[in-house]
């Protein structure tokens, strides 16, 4: 019995030791872990119908944030660009012509289309003529006088357009229509520019870095407004 006790005795001092070392108060176990904590999944989905291009990522391949991941092609667009580029590069050669004292590059330009319109009105007129006497007196249809009656008038509307533009190729460069003419380029530069920040916002780039979980369509695939093409989980460590 005396045992007993005396082994009492030890457990109780050796717990009132360890109170007193941790300030009276018990300290729970501590537990560390270590490992990637997965993010949710996003969902990329095509902002507009269209074709897909250059969508070529794969599953697992990892993508950082900014990288590109596929395109809208839009022929309606992609033509709208290369109009106001054209413009910008016509505008531009024209008010460097006019700043070297040389003449507009469109001048030649201007008098073969002008002589080639010419050619068409003479022709035109003359077959429209000759039709119209046949038709008075029953020798062609109505169909046949109505076709050579618009194509003289589509001609004269082509031969008045093309004297207007001849005409004003060739006037001089004075400083106001040299002014016009920078005034012309600076409009056809943000058109230009319009146009291609237009074309940009088919581009779809990754938000974030992460890798890619699956890819739902193949390049060239047509796309609905809406419907997801990519799978990606974001790259986020615990």
């Amino acid at each position: 019995m005396r045992k007993v006790v005396k082994l009492l005795g030890v457990a109780a001092l050796l717990v009132a030791l360890v109170c007193a070392g941790c300030g009276g108060k018990a300290v729970a176990p501590t537990l560390r872990l270590t490992g990637t904590l997965d993010a949710p999944e996003l969902t990329v989905k095509s902002p507009r119908a269209g074709r897909v291009l250059g969508l070529i990522v794969s599953p697992g391949e990892r993508i950082a944030q900014g990288q590109p991941l596929f395109a809208l092609e839009d022929k309606e667009a992609d033509a709208v660009v290369q109009q106001r580029a054209t413009e910008l590069a016509r505008a531009e050669a024209e008010l460097k012509a006019a700043k070297d004292g040389g003449a507009s590059p469109n001048a030649a330009a201007a008098e073969a289309y002008l002589g080639a319109a010419e050619e068409e009105l003479a022709a035109a007129q003359q077959d429209y003529e000759k039709l119209s006497r046949l038709y008075a007196i029953g020798g062609i249809s109505r169909v046949r006088y109505e076709t050579a009656r618009q194509r003289f008038e589509s001609a004269q509307a082509s031969a008045q357009a093309a004297r207007g533009q001849a005409a004003a190729v060739s006037e001089p460069v004075t400083p106001e229509r040299q002014q016009a003419m920078e005034e012309k380029v600076r409009k056809a530069q943000a058109a230009y520019e319009g146009a291609l920040l237009a074309q940009g916002e088919r581009e779809m780039t990754a938000p974030c870095t992460c890798t890619v979980v699956q890819v739902l369509l193949r390049s060239g695939d047509m796309v609905t407004e809406g419907q997801p093409v990519l799978v990606l989980r974001p790259l986020t460590r615990a």
